[in-house]
């Protein structure tokens, strides 16, 4: 008996890959090349364009911060910060902080500061104090630019960053109150540098089944406090706090969970997070020589 032979066809063949539209042109690419994505969408440009920007607005800071007036209310604010440097030089005794106008009734951490580079500086008060305030203004475009960079997600979280961030830089009262609006922007750069590590705080719930690190809440809470040692109206910053995890539970209440994962889902949360109450509090007192006498 005799069987005709027919043609081999393996059963591994592999159709021939269609040409990219790099390479429709007849141009062959090396083995593996991958087209690269639009320059728009390249994470790299993004980050150095921004840190570009920065340079360049800590440059403009830098030669024009004389250029600034005083402002009304100023003088309270450079008699209120170094009256609470004698409160810390003499450890209390020294209370003439505690009775000067209704400046006690606030925290004194950012008016610490600028007294204490006022002492530090070859240059005069007011000049010294335009400085330190527009620096502090940069800082609030770092803390913008990196909720949004978190919240957008690897794939576009570096251009929202720079759109964010460029976007506070360009806004003139952002700017001009920098450098000598002592109370709301410090107090809005803490508020923004809170949100910033309590994005990071959700995130952690979402990717770490024991949630964040403690470094994001002990971030959390120093950042916090220093919010409460500006202006004690911070402390609607624990709205946000709460409300993330609440969010967290009721994430897995929607996906199925009873009332008893709920619970333990929330006694883990209160497990993780409650450092970030006393080390807020703490800061808190320590910036405020009031709330030092007055603790509750």
């Amino acid at each position: 008996m005799t069987f005709a032979r027919t043609p081999d066809t393996p059963s591994n063949t592999v159709p021939h890959a269609q040409p990219s539209l790099g390479n429709r042109a007849g141009r062959s690419a090396p083995a593996g090349a991958v087209d690269a994505p639009p320059f728009w969408r390249r994470p790299a440009l993004w980050d150095i364009a921004f840190w570009l920007v920065l340079v360049a607005a800590v440059v403009v800071v830098s030669c024009t911060f004389p250029d600034f007036g005083i402002t009304f209310d100023e003088p309270l604010h450079v008699e209120y910060g170094q009256r609470a440097l004698e409160w810390y030089a003499s450890l209390g005794k020294d209370r003439a902080v505690l009775e000067f106008q209704n400046l006690y009734l606030y925290g004194a951490l950012f008016d610490t500061v600028e007294a204490l580079a006022e002492n530090q500086q070859p240059l005069d008060v007011y000049a010294t104090r335009r400085l330190v305030g527009g620096l502090t203004g940069l800082l609030g475009v770092l803390a913008v630019r990196r909720i949004a960079k978190d919240m957008a997600g690897e794939e576009t979280g570096s251009r929202a960053g720079f759109i964010a961030g460029l976007c506070l830089l360009l806004i003139p009262d952002w700017w001009g109150h920098s450098f000598a609006n002592p109370k709301d922007v410090p107090f809005a750069v803490a508020a923004a540098w809170t949100l910033s590590w309590l994005v990071r705080v959700g995130r952690g719930l979402d990717a770490d089944p024991k949630g964040p690190s403690w470094g994001s809440v002990v971030m959390l809470g120093l950042c916090f406090g220093m919010a409460l040692g500006i202006r004690v109206g911070g402390v609607l910053l624990a709205g946000p706090i709460v409300l993330v995890a609440l969010a967290h539970v009721a994430k897995g209440v929607l996906a199925g969970d009873d009332v008893r994962q709920a619970g333990a889902t929330f006694w883990r949360l209160v497990r993780r997070l409650w450092i970030a109450a006393p080390l807020a509090y703490v800061v808190m007192v320590a910036a405020w020589p009031w709330a030092q006498v007055n603790p509750r």
